[in-house]
């Protein structure tokens, strides 16, 4: 499976899959620094402003491919689970791995 190598961010859909990262860049002080523990969110990077309307331009219509979407999946990553829900593309499954 493809998935984005920041964050493992992956929209499955029917046929083929599509990386999804969203920037976190415009936030240089964050850095993942406890990257063992998802739930601590606070030890996370986090999507920026400019990620999160990445992330919802993505999912809008007219952003989207023509196919439907199969599955959503998500890293364990708060800013992956976000930038997922954020696709408004279907319920998002975390990654086990």
């Amino acid at each position: 499976m493809l998935s984005c190598p920041s964050c493992g961010t992956t929209a499955r859909l029917a046929r083929r899959l599509h990386p999804v990262h969203p920037t976190s860049e415009d936030q240089p002080d964050q850095a993942d620094t406890d990257p063992l523990h998802f739930d601590n969110i606070k030890t996370q990077r986090q999507l920026s402003d400019e990620g999160r309307k990445q992330a919802q331009t993505l999912g809008e219509p007219s952003g989207r491919s023509s196919w439907p979407t199969e599955k959503v999946i998500s890293s364990k990553f708060h800013r992956a689970q976000e930038a997922a829900t954020l696709l408004d593309m279907g319920e998002v499954s975390v990654s086990a791995t």
